[in-house]
């Protein structure tokens, strides 16, 4: 689930590893992504992420970004 989009489904990780097989261009991540949870992530093969609300509610953008980028 997603702050910043009220309409979303959520994707199994094994639809995702479907999706890159057919799939040759790069493939984001996005949704309900935090920095406690972004370490998940790693099991998917993929080109970024996207932290919108993570950052753009953060009252330290930088250091959300920050906090991110060290948790990868």
């Amino acid at each position: 689930p997603s702050h910043t989009a009220n309409s979303c489904d959520l994707v199994e990780f094994d639809s995702v590893r479907k999706a890159k097989a057919l799939f040759k261009n790069p493939i984001f991540l996005a949704g309900g992504i935090t920095p406690e949870n972004v370490q998940e992530l790693k099991e998917l093969e993929h080109a970024g992420i996207a932290v919108i609300s993570g950052v753009m509610k953060s009252p330290d953008p930088k250091a959300a970004v920050e906090h991110y980028y060290n948790n990868l």
